[in-house]
Order: structure tokens, then C-alpha cells, then sequence
């Protein structure tokens, strides 16, 4: 008799004995010696695998059944052995959400006309980030993932580890490293989602499912990760600028002096728009995050002080007085506040969304997305006359601007001079951030209406799995990546997966918990994509 290493004897079994009932399953062997063995504790397992998907764990689950009174306590050795079985169920579930993503992705690729390719390989854009098991720049454990931006759903994902516990053991003895060493990257925290990015871009070429080829990402923006993946695929064939730039990164005097030179702005626009034969990896705008700077920067810019011609109501008669200095800022109306920059931000936006929708090609969308945003700018200062001040605006009685309406038949009031319009001097203090915003690079980055809302909601439930703020093992953060994405991509339905791979067979209740909190969670999605 040989059970986990525990008891040995060479003795027959006398006899099998099995205890089941609705709270445990329990087998215990009988040996001719006198030795009783229990072999499997199956509520004991099942506690485990429960307590782990809540992200409570070996302190936590002891405290838990002395509080229940359950007397069997969890050994170290035992909790950890179970612990590495549920890690490879969760790993396993991951890679067959992931392989059921990637033949998705393919057979979309493969029913749009639009799709280029790369010998048979397609060509398609996905989002990518990453982020810590812990909040600062001194995490140990990082993880990146890649996802569709047609789907939205996890196409890579890869686990960074600085940390292997079995080496730390080991560091004073002449063992030079563990068999199975857990750490896979050496270097800053910072740099954990670049060279996982370089990975899986390396990689994509020989996914069992069929090969790709990334060639646009949209991301965050907060890390230098494009110089490490623009050149991805240089094997496959680059232009002569893009040949030479192949080395450089973004300390390089050779990319800093190439980066102020007119030359940059058309490589970048041939590129974006596809007219050369070149595999580099483009960078895409998130709808949101442009959005976001748009706002950042109405917010926070200096305007100079100009003069304003102000209407005041005497009696029945209008007077109009000029104001000198007056500030684009502050109170009493007429000026940009807070909520008048989060308005202009939210029209815009509704525009782009609007414009990015539409099926035509990149030079219109850029075009109709410079005419739209100076339109939204324009309508919400008072110049006149009317007709200059709304020439943007689009026509037609389902228009936004009541203006238009009016000219249409609409024999609705419009107010032209409402309190949070701006004074029309004002538009010319905005002019220079509005073409900043409208220059051909940010449109034609901005033209395919990408956002990256995916890869936000992914990581909340990634964190919702262990708490940034509580130190965890690389094996915990591994099945919490796991759950989290296909958590992130097929809802609560895992964990029906999970009680069936331990061999345990799902209640009745659990069923009707998961179909409950997907209802819930389709009805939040839907609400997304309708507004």
C-alpha cells in the first residue's frame, strides 16, 4: 500500500470502505496490517477548489474550518499538491478558451473580403497590454495578453515571472538552478509587457490553428512597446526606411533626428494608409484614450487672455460692451469649465464613433472626421453670422444642431446664445489645439475606430481573481490569469468546467447561479455596444 508517499506495506488490502452522503465522499482502505488509509477526501478537495476560485487560500481556508467546526486540517504538503492540479485544470481550460478564440478569429478573417495576406497567412489588428500582479514598478509577476479586435476575446496571453521559489531556496547551496525553474524573465518590471509582446508577435506565425500576422496594434500608450514590435516580422519584408530604423529605439539619435524631420510624417501616413509594400507593425488610436487627451488638454492648456464683446439685458434694450483681457476661463457663462470640456469631449467622440462606423474608405473617414470635430467646436461658440457659425454642422432635421433643424422645417425654438456656448473670440484661442487633433497622422491613426474597453474589462476581472494588494505566489497569479480571461470571454461558465475536471458533478444550484450572472452580464454588454 502506496498512498501520496504517506504509508508503505507490502500486505494485501482487507477491505475497501466508501462514506457518501451529501457533504463528503470519502474512501478509506483497510489494510491487513491494521492501517486505515483514507485515500480521497472529496469535500475536502472540493472546499480547496471553491476557496481558491475565491481567492482565499491555505491561512484563509484552516481559519475558515475552525470557524465551521471541521475538525480535518489542511497540511501544507497536501494543500500544496491539490493546489497544483487545480493550476493545470485552469491552464487547460485557458488553452482550449484560447484555441476556440483563434479558430473564431481565423474563419472571420477568412469570410471578409477586405483581408490581406501574407502567402496564406492573414493579416489582422489586435490590442495589446499587459499589467502587474501589483501596483508600482517592483512587481515580481506580470502578465500580457493579445486580444481580437474584431471579437474582443483573448487570442495570446503569456505569464512573466522575475521570482522561482525553489532557486530563492537555494541560493546558498552550490545548486546552480531547480529542474523546474518558474522564473522566465530577467530585467525591470517596467519591461515585462514589451518582451512578452515580442514573444507572442514571434510566435503568431506558427499557431497550430493556422498562422497570422499582427499588423496593427491599438494600446494604452503608457510604455515604449512599439519599438519592440514594430520590426516583428522583418523577415518578411520591410521598406528601405523601415530597414534602416530596424536597430534603433527611442534613445537613438538616428530615430530622435528622423522623428523631426518632414520625412517621418509621410512614412507614417503611407504606411497607415497601405500604399507601400512594408510589414511593419502600424500603431492605431483608441477612440477613448484620444478622447480622453482631448479633454486633458481643453482642461489644462494656457490660453492667452483676449477681448470679448458681451451682451447685457437693460430693461428692454440690449447693450453690447467690450470686455478687455477677458479669460477663456471661470464663471458667470460663456466660458470653458469643467463640464463644458467633458461636453466637447463627449459630442466629439459621438462624432468619431459616428464617422469610424461607416464603410467607406481612409482618405474619406479622415475628411469627414476633420469637418465633423471643427463642426462640433465651431457649433459650440457664438460667431457669427449663423450660417458661418453652423456651416459644419450636418443637415437635416435628425441633426444635433437646432440650427440646422430650423432651416429643414423643424419649427422647434433654438437658443443661440445659451450659457454654455462660448464667446465666438474664443474659437480662435482653440484653433491650435484643434488642429492638432484634426493633423493627418492622429485622423488616419484614429480612422479605423478602434478602443481598447476590452482589455480594461479583462484585467478587472483578472484582479477581481487575487487583489493587487496582497502578496501572492506565482501559481495563484498563474490560475487567477487563467480564470480571469476565460471568465472575461465566456462568463461564469468555467466554472461548471472546473467542478467536472476535479471529477465532481455540478449541483443544480451552481447551474442556476451561472445562468443568472450571465443574463446580467449579456444585458451589460449589450448596453455597451448600443450607446
Amino acid at each position: 500500500l502506496d498512498v501520496g508517499g504517506r504509508n508503505r506495506c507490502t500486505k494485501p488490502m482487507r477491505e475497501l470502505e466508501v462514506d457518501q452522503s451529501a457533504q463528503t465522499t470519502s474512501i478509506r482502505v483497510h489494510c491487513s496490517c491494521n492501517q486505515v488509509v483514507q485515500v480521497s477526501d472529496w469535500s475536502q478537495q472540493r472546499m480547496q477548489m471553491s476557496m481558491r476560485c475565491l481567492d482565499i487560500h491555505f491561512a484563509g481556508l484552516n481559519k475558515f474550518k475552525g470557524l465551521m467546526g471541521i475538525e480535518h486540517q489542511d497540511s501544507s504538503s497536501t494543500f500544496k499538491r491539490n493546489q497544483s492540479k487545480l493550476l493545470s485544470i485552469e491552464e487547460e481550460i485557458l488553452m482550449e478558451q484560447v484555441h476556440r478564440n483563434r479558430v473564431e478569429e481565423l474563419s472571420l478573417a477568412k469570410n471578409q473580403q477586405s483581408t490581406l495576406y501574407v502567402g496564406e497567412k492573414p493579416r489582422i489588428t489586435v490590442k495589446i497590454d499587459g499589467s502587474w500582479s501589483k501596483a508600482g514598478f517592483t512587481s515580481n509577476f506580470g502578465f500580457v495578453v493579445v486580444l481580437s479586435s474584431k471579437t474582443g476575446k483573448a487570442l495570446d496571453c503569456i505569464f512573466k515571472s522575475k521570482y522561482c521559489n525553489s532557486c530563492n531556496m537555494q541560493k546558498d547551496s552550490e545548486i546552480v538552478s531547480c529542474a523546474n525553474c518558474s522564473a522566465n524573465y530577467e530585467g525591470s518590471s517596467g519591461g515585462m509587457e514589451a518582451t512578452g509582446v515580442r514573444e507572442m508577435f514571434e510566435r503568431s506565425q506558427s499557431w497550430p490553428e493556422g498562422g497570422v500576422v499582427f499588423d496593427g496594434v491599438v494600446r494604452d500608450r503608457d510604455s515604449d512597446v512599439m519599438f519592440h514590435i514594430r520590426f516583428a516580422y522583418k523577415d518578411l519584408g520591410l521598406c528601405a526606411t523601415c530597414t534602416k530604423l530596424q536597430h534603433t529605439n527611442a534613445k537613438s539619435p538616428e530615430w530622435k533626428s528622423f522623428l523631426k524631420s518632414d520625412e517621418f510624417k509621410q512614412w507614417e501616413l503611407d504606411h497607415q494608409k497601405g500604399v507601400v509594400g512594408c510589414l511593419r507593425v502600424n500603431d492605431n488610436y483608441c477612440v477613448e484614450h484620444w478622447c480622453r487627451n482631448l479633454g486633458a488638454r481643453l482642461r489644462n492648456h494656457k490660453f492667452p487672455l483676449v477681448n470679448v464683446l458681451v451682451e447685457k439685458k437693460k430693461k428692454d434694450k440690449i447693450e453690447v460692451t467690450e470686455q478687455k483681457n477677458a479669460s477663456i476661463r471661470g464663471a458667470g457663462g460663456h466660458r470653458m469649465t469643467g463640464e463644458k470640456c467633458t461636453s466637447l469631449q463627449i459630442q466629439v467622440k459621438k462624432v468619431v464613433k459616428s464617422v469610424t462606423a461607416e464603410t467607406i474608405s481612409v482618405e474619406a473617414k479622415m475628411k469627414r472626421l476633420n469637418k465633423g470635430i471643427r463642426g462640433v467646436f465651431l457649433h459650440n461658440c457664438m460667431v457669427t453670422p449663423p450660417a458661418h457659425r453652423h456651416k459644419l454642422c450636418p443637415k437635416g432635421k435628425n441633426s444635433f444642431c437646432g440650427w440646422r433643424r430650423q432651416q429643414a422645417g423643424d419649427l422647434s425654438e433654438y437658443d443661440e446664445k445659451k450659457k454654455t456656448h462660448l464667446y465666438g473670440e474664443f474659437y480662435q484661442l482653440l484653433l491650435p489645439i484643434i488642429d492638432e487633433f484634426t493633423s493627418d497622422l492622429m485622423l488616419v491613426k484614429l480612422s479605423k475606430g478602434l478602443h481598447t474597453d476590452d482589455l480594461e474589462s479583462l484585467f478587472s476581472s483578472v484582479h477581481s481573481q487575487h487583489s493587487k494588494k496582497k502578496f501572492r505566489g506565482p501559481e495563484i497569479l498563474r490560475g487567477a490569469f487563467a480564470r480571469g480571461i476565460v471568465q472575461n470571454n465566456s462568463g461564469l461558465s468555467y466554472l461548471r468546467k472546473i467542478v467536472e475536471k476535479n471529477s465532481f458533478k455540478p449541483t443544480l444550484f451552481l447551474t442556476k447561479f451561472i445562468v443568472e450572472e450571465d443574463k446580467k452580464r449579456i444585458v451589460v454588454i449589450t448596453h455597451m455596444l448600443v450607446t
